[in-house]
Formats: structure tokens, sequence, C-alpha cells
């Protein structure tokens, strides 16, 4: 089977890590198309400047639409997709646009899939499957080595800082005693080699309090970084029902300004409480969350669409 993962944005990776691991760990190819490969020139030319990659997609057994601009509009940059209309088709659902305005984004008559549990009540039928990375992958081995006594809180800003609550970790960064242990690590937005990096030096990473999670939580978890959010319990207990056991988040009840005061004090008093939950997270994914292991099981989807 041949899966042409279709995108327009970078979508955290997402589209790129999912052919990476059909085509590492399975039998089948997966190929990714980005808008920008037929951005240029009309679709003849297109056709005739690129014969690869028209190719290829034309080979393709299933379309996986991360996204449904490219799916609405039945354009690749400047490429007509209308010869594609018979093939197989799944839209994947990853973030903010679509819990913001859920209405605009209704479709019928294709499988969707939602990356996060929050979403599945805003779109009726929809299917969750998480966003997943290659947990063997140097990047996502655990690194820290550091044994100064701190305990080092990070948090990695985004292009969207009130999605990621940032004023909430920057209001405690300035207002925590600074001759405390607990330490607080801006990383600035940056390639993502050098984000893991910085992250894998810290002892937890607040990822939000938007009642989920985000690709963050994950790769922190590979890392064995425990990870801070605020889950709702709807989540949760999805994330329970997919891998029969709960992931070890370090979770808070009160999202507000409060809640993330409440849970650095309580890490900073019962540090022992704590010690063992780094390795926790990375047991849970290379056992649950393994990318390795869950691909297999987007395959199985693919091949419902095809029987």
């Amino acid at each position: 089977m041949k899966i042409a993962h279709i995108t327009d944005t970078a979508m955290a990776y997402v589209p790129s890590r999912f052919v990476d691991l059909i085509n590492k760990y399975t039998s089948h190819t997966a190929h990714l198309f980005h808008t920008k490969q037929f951005s240029f020139g009309d679709p003849w030319n297109l056709v005739n400047n690129f014969p690869k990659e028209v190719r290829l997609l034309h080979e393709c057994d299933v379309l996986h639409y991360h996204g449904s601009r490219i799916f609405d509009a039945g354009k690749l940059g400047g490429l007509d997709l209308a010869s594609l209309a018979s093939k197989p088709k799944i839209l994947h659902y990853h973030g903010s646009p679509q819990r913001e305005n859920p209405e605009k984004y209704q479709r019928s008559g294709v499988p969707l899939l939602v990356s996060t549990p929050e979403m599945l009540p805003l779109f009726p039928g929809s299917q969750f499957f998480p966003n997943l990375i290659d947990e063997t992958d140097k990047l996502y081995t655990p690194k820290r080595q550091r044994d100064d006594g701190l305990i080092k809180i990070c948090h990695h800003f985004s292009p969207h800082p009130a999605r990621k609550d940032t004023e909430l970790f920057l209001k405690l960064q300035r207002e925590w005693p600074k001759e405390s242990r607990a330490k607080f690590v801006s990383i600035p937005s940056l390639p993502l080699t050098e984000a893991l990096r910085q992250r894998a030096e810290c002892d937890f990473v607040f990822d939000h309090f938007q009642g989920y999670y985000g690709c963050i939580s994950i790769e922190a978890m590979a890392q064995g970084v425990p990870p801070i959010n605020d889950v709702s319990d709807f989540v949760m207990g999805a994330l329970c029902s997919f891998f029969g056991v709960e992931p070890p988040f370090v979770r808070t009840r009160n999202s507000a300004y409060q809640g993330l005061l409440d849970l650095v004090e309580g890490i900073e008093k019962c540090q022992s409480d704590f010690s063992r939950l780094g390795e926790r997270c990375r047991e849970f994914m290379e056992k649950y969350w393994s990318g390795k292991v869950l691909i297999h099981k987007l395959i199985d989807i693919y091949k419902g669409l095809l029987s």
C-alpha cells in the first residue's frame, strides 16, 4: 500500500513523522506532499516539471490530508487534484483552528481523525488517533546528567503565546523567590533539535493549561522529562481508553496562575515523590505511546478505507 500525506503547513512536524514511521517500521510506503512543492507555474507545467512527484501522487492508494485547506480547494499548490477524486481519503485535524471554530470545519462524507481527544465532541463521528514520534530516535533519548540540586522547569515559547499560557509561566518566573531551588527556563522559538536539547536538560516541561496536551508533552515524556499540563478528565479518560492506562502527566486541577504556583510549590516540597516520574514517562512512551508500535494501528485504519 502507498499512502500520500498531504499538507500545507509544518503541523508540528506531524505529517513527516507519520511518513518516516510508515517507511521505517511497516512494509508499506508513504510520501509527503507539501504545497510548496507545487507552488509555481500553471498546471500543465507543474505536471511536466515535477513528473516524479505527480506520478507518485497518482500511484498512492490512500490520501491522508492534514488540515482541510487543500482538501477543500482540490488543489495542491497549483496542481489540480480532480483526477484523484475517486481515491480513498482521510482528513486529519491537529489543532487550534478547529478547536476555536468547529462549525467552520465540519465535513461530511470523509473519515475524520483528531489528534487530541477534546476534539471528539466537536466533530461527531470522528476518531481519535494520537500524534506520534519515533521514541528510538536519538533526539528523544533521555540525556539529563545534572546533579546541581536545582529543579529546572522550562517552557518553550510558541508563535501563539495565548494558546500556550506563556504569560502564566513568565509571571511565575518573575515572582518566584530567587533563593528557591526551583528555577524557570524560558526556551525561545528555536529549531526543533536545539529546543529538544535544552528541554532535555530540565526536570519538568510546562506545556500549557488549555485542557488538553501538545506535542511538547509527548516529546518531553520520550526524553524522560515529566510534562506539566491540565488535561481534563474527559481527555484523560479517552487516553486511558486508547492506551489502557493513564499517561504520567503532571496535572493541576486549577488552570489559573494559582494552579501553577501550587504545583511548583508541591514539587519543591516533595521532590522525592517525583524522583521516578521521568523514568515512568520514558517507560510509558516505550510501552504504550510507541511510534514504532502504534503506526501499525494507522495502517489498519487505511486498510479499512480500502476494504
